[in-house]
């Protein structure tokens, strides 16, 4: 109103001074106020802004089964692992395997001082069939009285002992060939083809890895959980993305006084031969399985209120609700309660969410 009166001023001293703009000026004020009105039916016509929504994207939740499980970290070992010692003194007079040779049980693998070993054995058993001859020969003149009883005795004797001498012999023979105990790989040579070797002193390793064993120590607080042939998978640093499969074959009774784990051996097939002593693993030992689960990601669980809540999805609104954790496996944690499968998770975009607030889903993810 105030530019109005402005206006008409201006336009009556100007239109004093000339005579010519007055009549114009007074046409222009009786405009303005149609100018208003089709500006303002214009403004209403105009469309209006949605209301602001936030995009999302929501999994749709579908049972699953949560395990309960710990990862312990090992290392491989053979099932049988045998240092093969001479039983004797001797030269080595010939070794028939070398390092990584596969061996059955009962082969052959190494020879000490057989020739001469052999050479006592026949002495002996020449030395027993004279003794024997010498015996029959007394108990022969015996029944005919001619003998007398201390020439028996001491005939008897002299077969006795040579029959000892002779036993002792084959004993050694027998020692002096070495052989395999168990099928397996002849791992190490200590001593080679014509050295000498003491009786007792090792000459070479036996390791069987058809079949392996993974050492590991159980924690003292889930002893309680596991027992003899659970199932168990093994992963090897060697073979990134693998898995194998094994049992529990031995708890130990005690606990390690320096680690206080309880050791345990876990049970695998290596017919391939592709694991090998010495590699780290990791073995995955299930505590427990909870089938028909709710397993969401971690990161779609806020804290608010101290409380731990999720965002779910109904009828383009999101929604707040409150949520009791469970076990957690790998990215994934288990909810007890608070959730249900088909409820439309927001995974996305729910860090910033109001209970109520207005969403548009973008995505349904996976």
């Amino acid at each position: 109103m105030r530019k109005t009166f402005t206006l008409l001023v201006v336009g009556v001293i100007l239109g004093v001074g000339t005579g010519v703009m007055l009549p114009t000026v007074f046409r222009r004020v009786a405009a303005l106020p149609i100018f208003h009105r089709a500006l303002a039916k214009n403004s209403a016509d105009l469309p209006h802004d949605p209301p602001k929504t936030t995009r999302v994207k929501v999994q749709v939740l579908e049972p699953k089964t949560v395990r309960d499980s710990v990862v312990l970290t090992g290392s491989i070992e053979p099932w049988e692992d045998i240092t093969v010692a001479a039983e004797l003194p001797g030269r080595i007079e010939w070794q028939g395997v070398d390092e990584g040779d596969a061996v059955l049980a009962g082969q052959e693998l190494v020879r000490i001082d057989m020739a001469a070993i052999q050479a006592r054995l026949d002495q002996a058993k020449a030395q027993y069939k004279l003794s024997l001859q010498e015996l029959e020969r007394i108990q022969g003149l015996a029944k005919n009285g001619i003998s007398s009883p201390q020439e028996r005795d001491r005939a008897r004797a002299s077969h006795d002992v040579a029959q000892a001498e002779l036993r002792t012999a084959e004993i050694q023979l027998a020692k002096s060939a070495v052989v395999a105990q168990i099928d397996g790989i002849v791992d190490r040579l200590f001593k080679e083809q014509g050295e000498y070797i003491d009786m007792g002193a090792p000459l070479l390793r036996l390791v069987q890895i058809d079949k392996i064993k993974v050492v590991v120590g159980i924690p003292e607080r889930d002893v309680p959980w596991f027992s003899v042939g659970d199932a168990v998978n093994v992963a090897a640093d060697a073979f990134p993305g693998q898995e194998f499969n094994g049992t529990i074959h031995r708890i130990a009774t005690t606990a390690d006084v320096v680690t206080r784990t309880f050791g345990a051996e876990i049970e695998l097939e290596n017919a391939s031969g592709l694991l090998r002593p010495g590699m780290i693993t990791r073995a995955t030992l299930v505590r427990q399985e909870y089938p028909d689960s709710v397993l969401i990601p971690f990161f779609a669980v806020i804290t608010r209120e101290d409380a731990q809540r999720v965002f779910v999805e109904e009828n383009g609104l999101a929604r707040t609700r409150p949520v009791e954790v469970g076990v957690a496996q790998g990215g994934m944690v288990q909810i007890k309660e608070g959730l249900s499968p088909g409820d439309r998770l927001i995974v996305v975009g729910q860090r910033d969410l109001s209970d109520g607030e207005p969403v548009y889903v973008q995505e349904v993810v996976e």
